[in-house]
């Protein structure tokens, strides 16, 4: 927004500069088309990491402007694809495509996030409808285009361990196809228990859960993300059991292997823990005798 706003200054006042009082027509009328041109000529360059070109810019102006004519009658894609190269025939389909894949990450951000916790009861985005030409600067970076692309890319590689039921499940809870991305309102958890042939609500939400776990290990795999999973259990054997004292296994990237975390919780404005057990495969110091409970841990400059 700032620089729609020093492009729109500078432009002011060059024209007021050699601007006729006298003239019946507006300063900010004769300026107003030049502003318009300027601004999208400073978006399609300055797109962050991206620079647009111009005339493929112009394209996708031409898609968006088409696109939220027809966006109120709903029409699916394919339909919507086949009125776009008859309005447009110079454009080829994979550039079609590839605008209406772009074009509703101008204002809506992709739908697609980890959710900690199944048990949270979580908001979905609407459908993603065609926006209008300018991005909302304000609203998301500006580069944020490249980014969807790379977690597009990022998920596709983490959707291909997935069994058809996973996918399916995946579709159905979060309102994402896994192979188009095409968003949708998700089937309410009722629904989901009697299709999936669980007892009530809390097998969905268990299955979600070994999912979503799934799903961020794989992103682990390729470093797209860092992740550890955390896991609470029970006091290892000659181990303090007091009142505020929990033990919690942890999973490095979600590897099978993990490590044991201590945490003290009987201090009101603190949480002191350490680590028992280090998980093969964490980045550790060497560890250090527990005086809690005799068994290793790290280093107090480990804590945190």
């Amino acid at each position: 927004m700032d620089d729609l706003k020093l492009t729109f200054v500078s432009l002011l006042w060059e024209e007021f500069l050699s601007y006729d009082p006298a003239n019946p027509i507006p300063l900010l009328q004769i300026i107003k088309p030049k502003v318009s041109r300027a601004w999208h000529k400073m978006v399609a360059k300055q797109i962050g990491a991206l620079t647009v070109n111009e005339k493929v810019y112009a394209n996708w102006l031409a898609i968006s402007a088409i696109a939220k004519k027809y966006r109120a009658e709903n029409l699916p894609l394919e339909l919507l694809e086949e009125q776009l190269l008859t309005e447009l025939p110079k454009l080829k389909k994979r550039d079609i495509r590839y605008a209406l894949r772009m074009l509703p990450g101008w204002r809506d951000a992709l739908t697609i996030s980890y959710k900690p916790s199944p048990e949270q009861n979580h908001g979905y985005e609407p459908r993603c409808a065609y926006a209008d030409t300018l991005p909302d600067t304000g609203a998301e970076p500006i580069d944020a285009p490249l980014m969807r692309e790379e977690m597009r890319n990022a998920f596709t590689v983490a959707f291909v361990p997935l069994t058809a039921t996973e996918r399916e499940l995946f579709k159905d809870t979060n309102g994402v196809d896994t192979r188009t991305f095409e968003t949708f309102p998700p089937v309410s958890r009722i629904d989901l228990s009697l299709k999936y042939g669980y007892a009530d609500e809390s097998g969905v939400n268990k299955a979600e859960g070994a999912l979503h776990y799934k799903i961020v290990a794989e992103l682990s795999e390729i470093r797209y993300t860092d992740s550890v999973g955390v896991v609470r259990t029970a006091p290892p054997k000659d181990c303090e059991e007091k009142k505020n004292i929990f033990y919690y296994k942890y999973f490095p990237r979600c590897e099978k292997q993990g490590g044991l975390i201590k945490v003290d919780a009987s201090k009101k404005d603190t949480l002191d823990y350490e680590v028992i057990e280090v998980a093969e495969g964490g980045h550790h110091a060497e560890p250090s005798v527990c005086q809690a409970c005799g068994g290793t841990a790290e280093p107090s400059s480990a804590r945190r």
